[in-house]
């Protein structure tokens, strides 16, 4: 099967920035050195500001093309549900990601990380975003779709899916899903899946109403930032996180 841009399920039209455009800069409580702008199609989120296009952050891949109509942000609740997996005193962490991306790599292995084990600090929602295009799109959607087969064949699918090189054919998927401890015939099946094609376009919405112009897009409770942020930066974001309480519809 040929894979095109379409079935990366459209990213929402044109050259998006992060830190929509929307009011005077606000301070973060625990670090006055960061500041943030508020998303105009968020109420309630911010965006980390960063200089040029992500303050020396490394970006990889461009999100754009596919016109259509724009996304329309969808009410506190649902926004929460479909952003985050929130956990009660966790602050929700989403990850967007496309796994051809080198960056996400790294800073995923740190938020798997931080997320891992009963004391976790985070709760990670990992979004597959195909912003690349091209071998990327068949990519996540294999990755979606091994959600259907659990917590933990996901993360074994996501796992060998960020190292694979070269073009990943359907008997190619399958049999390395199969290595992975899968159902690689139903993987191959769920690729084509409607809630598979329906998560996918509801990242892309979800990124393209952040703003995110590549990968890693991340969100850590009502802040949005983009690409492998300092150690510093990241502890002190998660601190204003926690202190801030969760975002709106979270908890509520």
């Amino acid at each position: 099967m040929s894979w095109s841009r379409r079935d990366a399920l459209s990213f929402g039209g044109g050259a998006l920035l992060l830190g929509v455009a929307g009011g005077a800069a606000l301070y973060g409580r625990g670090n006055p050195a960061m500041q943030f702008r508020p998303h105009s199609r968020l109420p309630g989120y911010r965006a980390l500001v960063q200089g040029g296009t992500g303050g020396g952050a490394a970006l990889v891949g461009v999100g754009g093309g596919g016109g259509g109509a724009q996304p329309v942000a969808p009410g506190p609740d649902a926004l929460c549900a479909a952003l985050f997996d929130p956990v009660p005193g966790k602050v929700p962490v989403a990850m967007f990601t496309d796994h051809r991306c080198a960056v996400c790599k790294a800073v995923e292995a740190d938020l798997f990380a931080r997320a891992a084990g009963p004391d976790a600090r985070i709760a990670l929602r990992v979004h597959n975003w195909p912003a690349l295009g091209g071998v990327s799109v068949p990519l996540a959607h294999a990755g979606e779709a091994a959600r259907a087969q659990g917590p933990e064949a996901w993360r074994a699918m996501h796992d060998v899916l960020m190292t694979l090189r070269g073009r990943p054919s359907d008997a190619r998927l399958a049999k390395m899903a199969g290595d992975a401890g899968l159902d690689g015939d139903r993987l191959v099946a769920d690729m084509r899946a409607p809630r598979t094609v329906a998560a996918l376009a509801q990242s892309a919405d979800l990124a393209w109403l952040f703003g995110f112009i590549g990968t890693p897009g991340l969100v850590f409770g009502r802040t949005s930032a983009v690409g492998a942020l300092p150690p510093a930066v990241l502890e002190a974001i998660l601190e204003d996180a926690a202190e801030s309480g969760p975002p709106p519809g979270c908890f509520a």
